[in-house]
């Protein structure tokens, strides 16, 4: 067997993991369609879109131990007490209000799917609220949402997602200019993960009007740092002094993995949404005012994770915290196309780049999908020995070759 037919059928192999994704998705995008063309008929259009609603919370809430994080999730939910409280450390507990959250969760139902499932509601009323007043679609946004993080965001960042959504409904209050009102929220999102900070400097930033050619020099320089593969962050901390061999040393080390070794396809894909975001700027803009904030949250996207590329964990976490701007303008930009060919074929990208983004994201034996509801959930037990062989004894031998 020659090594091409190898690889084809790893592959395969890999591919059967994303058909459960794959196929969600293609059901939120023909849902999408349908609600588009019976917009007219308020009942079904309605009825359409409580049926998305519905099958996203069921897909997320009802989901097994899937992913790597929920080993983290279950183990603490698991060894919990109300005496944490007392004894509260944030090292070992985590942040407070999601403290107390879990000790809800868990006074009510002892059980971590429980948890799983009053998250991922919480998170689809954030979520749908955030569609419903800024987005041309809710099952469109919801599509965009999963294959543009959202699968990694739902399932396995039950912190972060949770902390972000609520930070996404308090946009209004930028543009209404409520900054303390805009602050509780960013602060109640910071008491569940206190990545959340990140978000308080955007009152000042976010709904600024910015020249389109400042974008699109952004764009560029963001590109040219991620394609020259610049160190950007250890030649600016070598620059400011930060000469210690030991700090230079584990700053070397993490620029091994940066976003630069991610797929071509998905850089190009982003470059040009975002040629069509400059393009079209005016045109967006004039469609809803609040467009400018996904245009500069969509800035800070490419600035923040390509200047920081060296850092795979960084660079794919700030992406991450400002990527609900694909989320809002992948389908505005569908609006943008006078020619009815020109709005068919960026539909057709769009399309591609949702199933291709799913099937990178998800294309591991360890992100196998499986649902309590419908009994494929296997147990906890068979779960962890299935990760502490395939992942945690596989990040022990790459470690030990290095």
């Amino acid at each position: 067997m020659s090594w091409l037919e190898l690889v084809h059928i790893k592959q395969l192999n890999t591919m059967i993991y994303s058909i459960p994704y794959m196929i969600f998705l293609v059901f939120l995008l023909v849902l999408a369609v349908i609600a588009s063309e019976k917009k007219e008929d308020k009942a079904l259009f309605h009825n359409i879109n409580r049926l998305g609603i519905v099958s996203f919370l069921v897909f997320f809430g009802c989901r097994g131990y899937i992913w790597h994080d929920w080993t983290v999730y279950a183990h603490l939910f698991g060894n919990i007490s109300w005496s944490d409280l007392l004894s509260y450390n944030y090292f070992k507990h985590t942040e407070p209000l999601w403290l107390v959250y879990e000790l809800v969760c868990k006074t009510i139902v002892d059980n971590y799917y429980f948890l799983a499932f009053v998250s991922s509601l919480i998170n689809t009323i954030l979520l749908v609220r955030f569609f419903s007043r800024y987005s041309i679609s809710v099952l469109f946004a919801l599509a965009t949402y999963v294959a543009f993080s959202g699968f990694e965001i739902s399932i396995n960042l039950m912190r972060n997602s949770m902390a972000m959504f609520i930070v996404l409904n308090a946009l209004p209050y930028i543009e209404e200019k409520k900054f303390w009102k805009y602050l509780l929220m960013c602060g109640i999102a910071m008491g569940i993960h206190l990545s959340s900070i990140i978000y308080i400097p955007l009152y000042f930033i976010l709904n600024r009007r910015v020249n389109k050619w400042v974008f699109f020099a952004a764009v560029l320089i963001g590109n040219a740092v991620l394609f020259s593969n610049i160190a950007f962050i250890l030649k600016l901390a070598e620059a400011i002094g930060f000469s210690n061999e030991i700090i230079t040393a584990k700053i070397e080390i993490y620029s091994d993995f940066g976003m630069f070794a991610s797929s071509r396809f998905v850089l190009l894909q982003r470059f040009i949404i975002c040629l069509l975001v400059f393009l079209y700027y005016d045109r967006l803009t004039e469609m809803s005012r609040s467009n400018q904030m996904f245009i500069n949250a969509l800035m800070i996207y490419i600035l923040g994770s390509y200047l920081t590329s060296e850092f795979s964990e960084m660079s794919n976490r700030i992406g991450i915290l400002f990527s609900f701007s694909f989320w809002i303008l992948c389908g505005y930009l569908v609006k943008c196309f006078y020619y009815v060919n020109n709005r068919r074929l960026f539909m057709l990208f769009i399309g591609f780049v949702l199933m291709f983004n799913t099937y990178i994201t998800t294309s591991e034996n360890i992100k196998e999908y499986q649902n309590w509801l419908f009994g494929t959930a296997e147990s906890y037990e068979a779960k962890r020995n299935f990760y502490n062989k395939n992942f945690v004894e596989t990040k022990q031998i790459n470690s030990d070759k290095k």
